[in-house]
């Protein structure tokens, strides 16, 4: 029997180090987190000796210095040499430095970052208090990189048997540390023999990194970086200065070309997402949604519920009263509009562009950042992979938003950082949860606030260029006329051809109009089919039941043969009726406008709906207000089409209220007018100037955005129309609540 012992090689140390961290930028960022756990107000990096063109040579010398708190003689002996220090995780209470700050190095790896600098590492240090310098060298010139060598010598190297040089001065003795002549305090680093080859591309990568070390703070117009904490950037003791020039150009973007600015945070506990927004640099607006699964009438809930992404990826972590396990976050996100001309007010010139695709959406925890998260090739939220799953437009491109997300080690446990400090361990329930609760809150913006923006500018646009080509076209054509005004051939050409112009401009709108009936059409039958498919079902089973061979007992048994056949033939019946009614949708040549009564036509879709109703618990009411029928002037396909979508309206949306579900149908034969409400959740009043747009839905991404439009085309093509009354003193019930007036001047005869 005998006891053994755990004895690494030194090959260890390439392996903390060397081989654990990235590259060269993240290694030196590591050594700046750990001026900023040491309460420095800055940290200096130089490099020193290096080449005009910023590239390195056998002489090249990175430092890297602050005026930190400075290490005694026992934190350099038991914690500065040791890795993996337990004091570090002893306790529940979070390190926190003298400053308040949330302490980053954890596993105290973190310092061997140096060796993958250089081999050769000079640590001075220096107490406020104490006048000594504590000075460490690591000098490993005489080892490979791997440690198997020593002296050109293949040998077994043990760590142990790796020796660390230490001294102790007094300040006044040292000649190069005048930093900590001049603070009294602090740490200065000295790599030499540099390992990895720097240029001019590698140090711009690292200052962009150092830009994005602490969040950018918004306030009073400003884009500025933690000023508790500033590094500089030396380059041959030149003083770069980096940093002005390029939150200069970051404020400019945001400020003047940032389409939508939303800032928020996720509360765990409450199940609440809630956020300002300011559009296209217009009022504030707040927006609380409540993700519990039993809150279902808070419109904005009920909309962010609607959202395919949330329906598919987030409902669940909230199933049975259950919440996530991510912690709370907060969160600012930057959105821009890459579709517009430069020239527009938003509109991003290449140079703007670039810099928004230079900062991505970062990740920071107690306020410094996570590597290498928000980097302009990470995409770590897989936002363009979920656009390439789901359609494109339910979610925007990766590199159109500038984002920031806070995390802290305290309220995001179940949030782990790697050991190589690069990132998140990804592989958990509550890296998920974060994931996809930030998905769905872009989605959620980019189908409901996004949308009415582009609706808006579409319809300028088209307003524009409408009255731009008719007037072109006008200027164009009289231009013509005045200059053959002498020649009648050639004036009757010109009028030819302004006759051929109109002519095509109305074959254009008959085509148009086809069209979207045909649409309209495709609705309507997509929503009937559902119930005679369902009865073609019970039929089919109905006929299987007398069939012979599969049951031969039948032969024997008449009466369940009659009873059978009877429960098909009604089937059949009632299949037949609902085509017979479906057919009224489509529009024949030989069809003619012709007085109808509105209600007989509203009762033949009732029944078309009956089954659907009756499933979601949905009465419907009849109110009569005078003596008088409510005629229209159509054809029965134009009121089939207007008041199945009226219809499949109500029954989508009243499943989002848990009172008593009620469609009331308004008929005022005084008026002539019929009001079609429901006591659902109501028409979002953001929402409400769009809704008879073309592909604008209210439904978010599981809507057409087709039906209402296609309706009130329809019915000004008859001179009636439709809306949507909105204030409360109006409504006739709390929810939904459409109008139809069939009150029109010139009729047009079909």
């Amino acid at each position: 029997m005998e006891n053994l012992k755990i004895r690494p090689y030194a090959r260890l140390l390439t392996m903390l180090g060397d081989q654990l961290i990235k590259n060269e930028t993240i290694a030196l960022t590591e050594l700046v987190k750990n001026s900023y756990d040491a309460d420095a107000d800055f940290c200096n990096v130089s490099f020193l000796n290096f080449n005009e063109n910023y590239t390195n040579n056998e002489c090249s010398v990175i430092e890297v210095a602050d005026n930190g708190y400075g290490m005694s003689y026992d934190i350099i002996t038991k914690h500065f040499l040791n890795p993996a220090t337990p004091i570090k995780k002893r306790g529940k209470e979070l390190r926190k430095s003298k400053k308040g700050r949330i302490c980053q190095g954890e596993k105290g790896i973190g310092r061997f970052s140096m060796l993958k600098l250089g081999k050769k590492v000079t640590v001075f240090s220096k107490e406020e208090e104490n006048s000594t310098v504590h000075c460490v060298i690591f000098n490993f010139e005489n080892y490979d990189d791997e440690f198997l060598f020593h002296a050109n010598k293949a040998e077994e190297v043990f760590l142990d048997q790796i020796d660390i040089s230490y001294e102790a001065k007094d300040i006044s003795l040292f000649d190069n540390a005048f930093l900590l002549k001049q603070k009294n305090k602090g740490t200065i680093i000295r790599i030499e023999y540099l390992k990895g080859l720097w240029d001019n591309d590698k140090i711009d990568d690292f200052e962009i990194g150092m830009l994005r070390f602490c969040p950018f703070e918004i306030s009073d117009k400003k884009v500025v970086n933690n000023q508790d904490f500033l590094t500089e950037i030396f380059i041959n003791n030149k003083n770069i200065n980096y940093r002005e020039s390029a939150l200069k150009k970051i404020e400019d973007v945001i400020y003047n070309k940032a389409l939508y600015k939303v800032t928020g945070s996720y509360n765990e506990e409450e199940r609440q997402l809630i956020f300002k927004y300011t559009q296209a640099n217009d009022k504030e607006n707040t927006v609380l949604i409540d993700l519990s699964e039993d809150v279902l009438e808070e419109r904005n809930s009920v909309d962010f519920k609607g959202i395919t992404f949330y329906d598919k990826e987030v409902s669940k972590f909230f199933k049975n009263n259950k919440t996530t396990s991510c912690g709370n976050f907060k969160y600012d996100f930057y959105i821009f509009d890459f579709d517009a001309n430069q020239n527009e007010v938003f509109g991003l010139s290449p140079e703007d562009k670039d810099i928004v695709r230079d900062h991505r959406i970062f990740l920071y925890r107690d306020d410094v950042r996570v590597q290498p998260y928000g980097a302009p090739n990470d995409d770590w939220l897989q936002i363009d992979r979920s656009r390439a799953k789901d359609k494109a437009g339910n979610m925007f491109s990766n590199d159109q938003i500038v984002g920031q997300i806070r995390i802290t080690k305290n309220g995001n446990c179940n949030l782990k950082d790697k050991t190589s400090r690069e990132g998140i361990i990804e592989d958990t329930i509550a890296f998920e949860q974060l994931s996809k609760l930030i998905k769905s809150l872009l989605s959620y913006i980019r189908i409901k606030l996004y949308q009415r923006f582009k609706f808006d500018e579409k319809s300028r646009k088209e307003i524009k260029l409408k009255s731009q080509k008719k007037t072109e076209i006008n200027i164009n054509l009289a231009y013509l006329k005045e200059a053959c005004k002498n020649n009648a051939s050639a004036v009757a050409k010109v009028d030819e051809l302004a006759k051929t112009f109109e002519q095509q401009e109305n074959v254009y709108n008959q085509r148009l109009d086809i069209a979207e009936r045909l649409a309209g059409v495709g609705l309507s039958v997509e929503t009937a089919s559902h119930d005679i498919m369902l009865t073609l079902e019970r039929l089919r089973d109905g006929v299987h039941q007398i069939n012979v061979e599969s049951q031969p007992d039948l032969l024997w048994n008449i009466e369940n043969i009659h009873k059978a056949a009877e429960e098909s033939e009604g089937l059949m019946g009632l299949v037949y009726m609902k085509m017979k009614d479906l057919q009224q949708i489509f529009v024949s040549s030989k069809q003619r406008s012709k007085p109808i009564k509105v209600e007989e036509v509203i009762r033949k879709i009732q029944s078309i709906y009956a089954k659907a109703y009756c499933d979601k618990k949905i009465t419907i009411e009849y109110i009569r207000i005078g003596k008088s029928p409510v005629i229209a002037k159509t054809i029965d396909a134009v009121l089939f089409q207007v008041f199945i979508n009226l219809f499949d309206n109500s029954l989508y949306w009243l499943q989002f209220v848990n009172r008593e579900r009620k469609v009331v149908i308004y008929l005022d034969g005084d008026a002539q007018i019929i009001y079609f409400t429901d006591n659902g959740i109501g028409v979002a009043i953001d929402d409400a100037p769009y809704i008879f747009e073309a592909f604008y839905s209210g439904k978010g991404d599981e809507g057409r955005g087709l039906g209402l439009y296609i309706a009130k085309k329809l019915l000004s093509k008859y001179k009636y129309d439709k809306g949507i009354l909105t204030k409360e003193s109006e409504k006739k019930q709390q929810g939904t609540n459409f109008y139809i007036s069939f009150v029109a001047d010139d009729v047009i005869e079909e």
